[in-house]
């Protein structure tokens, strides 16, 4: 896990050391030609706009590097970062739901939930696990103008929660079927996404709830996650 953030991390700091050394470089040979009164202002305004080029992947890549640090500290899954809550299921999730807005409600969102269905539990690990969960399938099942079907119901058994969410989307590559809750696994592996939001979701399951999550491999023709934990922590 370690060497696998020194990885992602190194990326966006080695960029803006580079950044940083091109710009120093710059300004010494400008600082020199003005001494000398050799500066011309062609090439004053080629510093210029270096400076900008540099400046603006410095500050990118920082802007990338803080975004890791605060993902890195999500990872950090202690009790104490979640407090239990009293929750009613079926209101709780529609409040959480809303803070998708358009992208979500552009697919069709089925929920079948007991109502008034009384939970009380780490409520911050839960409405993460929900988050990370249909992040990932805005993200990776669905292309720009397809529409799927968004699954979310909850059933209670023996004392515990029984939380099923699926889509019909384009499902996950079967050569990360068996890794997909290891750090740094992605489908998108170049851009933005770094292959934590299962990792993050199993650690909350089974440390935070004290329960589990699972992919349902014998489900073919839908992507479905089951998430059970008890119903007070």
């Amino acid at each position: 896990m370690a060497i696998g953030i020194a990885h992602e991390m190194n990326t966006p700091i080695g960029i803006g050391i580079t950044g940083i050394s091109c710009l120093s470089e710059h300004l010494l040979d400008v600082e020199d030609k003005l001494h000398k009164g050799a500066l011309t202002s062609k090439e004053l305004k080629y510093f210029f706009e270096q400076a900008k080029t540099s400046s603006s992947l410095v500050e990118n890549n920082l802007d990338k590097s803080a975004k890791l640090v605060t993902l890195f500290k999500r990872l950090s899954t202690q009790e104490e970062s979640y407090p239990i809550q009293s929750i009613d299921f079926s209101q709780w999730l529609d409040l959480h739901l809303q803070t998708f807005n358009k992208p979500l409600f552009e697919h069709n969102i089925e929920i079948d939930v007991p109502e008034h269905a009384k939970l009380r539990i780490r409520e911050l690990a839960l409405r993460d696990i929900i988050y990370e969960l249909i992040s990932n399938i805005l993200i990776h099942a669905s292309s720009n103008d397809e529409v799927i079907t968004i699954n979310i119901k909850l059933e209670i058994v023996d004392e515990k929660a029984l939380l099923v969410i699926s889509d019909n989307g384009r499902g996950i590559l079967a050569e990360d079927v068996d890794y997909i809750f290891n750090p740094f696994v992605t489908s998108k592996r170049g851009t933005d996404c770094k292959g934590l939001g299962l990792y993050l979701c199993y650690n909350l399951a089974t440390n935070i709830l004290k329960g589990q999550i699972k992919l349902d491999k014998d489900k073919k023709d839908i992507t479905q996650f089951v998430i059970t934990f008890p119903l007070e922590t």
